[in-house]
């Protein structure tokens, strides 16, 4: 996926609250807890380190945990 695609995907810094509503606390592409880090949500609700996702996204266009599609989601809006 092109990184410009990949920038309409929006980042923001993790915060423990955010943790505790999602139940989301470590990346699942690098295993690394979020800590007080910029981070991406996928269209399918999914929460990861910013340049971790960002680099499977440029390899891969599917979500690392549920597999949907991100490319096809992205280029919809």
């Amino acid at each position: 996926m092109a990184q410009e695609v990949i920038d309409r995907i929006p980042s923001f810094r993790w915060t423990e609250d955010q943790g505790r509503q999602t139940g989301q606390t470590q990346c699942m592409v690098c295993l690394c807890p979020f800590d007080d880090d910029e981070v991406r949500r996928l269209p399918c609700g999914h929460v990861f380190h910013r340049n971790c996702i960002d680099e499977w996204l440029r390899r891969c266009t599917d979500c690392p945990i549920c597999k949907a599609n991100v490319d096809r989601s992205v280029r919809q809006y």
